[in-house]
């Protein structure tokens, strides 16, 4: 009965995030956009993408904020979908990651009061993430003591703000209010967490702590030459991360750069390759204190990414080699015992040949000219090689497989090193994206299953494709019986990564070689 209600509250969501996780840039498009130059070549490249066309109805010429304007509502609305499908423990989980932005937003809407500014004007400016119910009523108000108490009855982030008084609020308080803020925020977001426990806990803490820490050390630093005292500079420290509370009480009294260098010796080495305003050698490749913290949390969070997505989606070196299929020991004797059965026609000792000159090589294929003279004659050479005809190919009987090897299990190393070669293929692409790569992949050892035909006989027919020509699949069936099926009126499915894909026969006759280099138009799907 438990597997029935296995992942019964989070399936549909897990779906839908490892389908964003898949449309997210890669490497490749990346480098496409580094070869664009101008915004409309950009926004090209952008239509290739899952991005589709979000910036089709976009007049050129397109500027770098609609830019940015488009891709953050493209993040907002996919955020808000998966909040909105959330069981209570992950909405509320969603919900503490949206109070760093009204924060923000408040702040900004602080400001502009204490200013006299239009608050319809900031609104704009606001993070949409950052938005609440409450919002339009803050733009209503005409001081500040309004605004405080709006803030204090109809917005999320009223228990945060009861250690603020409404005298406190002047310009020169602000960024004071803003760390207060945040301090009682990343306190609360961190006892959750912790409440939850299991791997959120365990990997939002690491991620909670850092932050925490970083917070601690800008707000020491930014105190220095300031009419903040030790004792007030020690309240804004948020309660939690490596640095508490030792490494607190010792950054309160700290009062020049070098001294905080000591205290924190975890991030010891931001401070040695930062640039001159805080105390690094200045470089080409200098980064600032806020560089090194930035893609130091960038790392933090990829790592956790990864190291919670299956390893089919990572495409790095360290899991790389985990994410491909099982391999039986008939597939990895296979290459050797195949290489040194050919090696004894010809030499005596085909086992230690094999250790000593092919094992863990790179070999090519071809037959390489060692000097600039043989080059140059077969440069000029008009003598070809001849290839075998069609009717000396049937005569010899190349590709027929004999009687007593219709064996299925002869043939499951040859599907191991197919599904290889497919999840290399498939690497970190989305589905439809992988659907453009099969149109030129190879099917050999492939188990195809026909899902369709003309014939009745052919439906459900399953195996594994040992030889296709240009009309036909060959598949040995775990029956141990070879069918040969022809692709056209035929409609073939097989498995991967979950997804199950379909090759239309009728657009598919082409010899796998001729296949690999055709280009491909797009057709209607023909009924059978």
């Amino acid at each position: 009965m438990e597997a029935l209600y296995f992942n019964v509250n989070d399936g549909y969501l897990e779906g839908i995030v490892r389908g964003y996780r898949s449309a997210i840039l890669n490497t490749t498009h990346y480098l496409n956009l580094t070869q664009c130059e101008t915004l409309d070549d950009l926004k090209l490249q952008l239509s290739a993408t899952d991005y589709g066309n979000f910036l089709a109805n976009e007049p050129s010429p397109i500027a770098a904020s609609t830019i940015h304007e488009k891709a953050t509502q493209k993040l907002v609305e996919e955020f808000k979908y998966v909040r909105s499908n959330a069981m209570p423990t992950l909405s509320q989980f969603l919900d503490y990651l949206t109070y760093a932005y009204m924060i923000d937003n408040v702040v900004l809407l602080i400001t502009g009061t204490l200013h006299e500014r239009d608050t319809n004007e900031l609104l704009e400016r606001c993070h949409p993430l950052g938005v609440f119910d409450a919002m339009p009523a803050l733009c209503a108000v005409t001081n500040v003591t309004e605004l405080y108490e709006t803030v204090m009855v109809e917005t999320p982030l009223a228990p945060y703000f009861r250690k603020i008084s409404v005298t406190d609020i002047d310009e020169l308080n602000i960024e004071i209010i803003r760390n207060t803020l945040y301090k009682a925020y990343l306190e609360d977001f961190y006892d959750y967490c912790k409440r939850i426990g299991g791997v959120t806990g365990e990997l939002m803490s690491e991620i909670l702590e850092f932050e925490a820490d970083r917070r601690t050390i800008n707000i020491t630093i930014n105190s220095f030459e300031t009419e903040l005292s030790r004792d007030d500079r020690a309240k804004l420290f948020p309660e939690l991360g490596k640095l508490y509370p030792d490494g607190h009480t010792k950054l309160a009294r700290a009062d020049s750069l070098d001294h905080v260098k000591a205290i924190v010796e975890e991030y010891r080495p931001f401070f040695d390759t930062t640039l001159n305003s805080f105390g690094g050698a200045a470089t080409s490749e200098a980064k600032t204190l806020d560089d090194r913290f930035f893609e130091y949390e960038k790392n933090i969070i990829m790592s956790n990414i990864y190291s919670q997505l299956p390893k089919y989606v990572t495409n790095s070196p360290e899991t790389k080699k985990e994410r491909q299929p099982p391999v039986s020991e008939t597939t990895k004797k296979f290459v050797p015992d195949f290489v040194t059965g050919i090696l004894e026609e010809t030499v005596k000792d085909s086992t230690k040949v094999y250790a000593s000159k092919l094992k863990d090589k790179v070999l090519l294929l071809d037959n390489p000219l060692k000097t600039s003279n043989e080059k140059k004659k077969r440069k000029h050479s008009k003598k070809r090689v001849r290839s075998m005809s069609a009717k000396e190919k049937r005569e010899t009987k190349i590709y027929e497989i004999p009687k007593e090897c219709h064996r299925y299990e002869l043939f499951i190393p040859l599907n191991e090193l197919w599904l290889q070669y497919i999840d290399e293929l498939y690497g970190t692409s989305s589905p439809a994206h992988f659907t453009q790569k099969l149109l030129k992949a190879d099917f050999h050892g492939a188990i195809l299953t026909v899902s369709r035909s003309r014939c009745a006989s052919y439906i459900g027919v399953t195996g594994i494709n040992i030889h296709e020509t240009e009309n036909v699949f060959k598949l040995i069936t775990k029956d141990n019986v070879l069918k040969v099926i022809p692709k056209g009126h035929s409609v073939f499915t097989f498995l991967l990564r979950d997804h199950m894909f379909t090759l239309y026969g009728d657009q598919f006759r082409f010899r796998s070689a001729a296949r690999a280099a055709k280009k491909f138009k797009n057709k209607p799907t023909i009924d059978l």
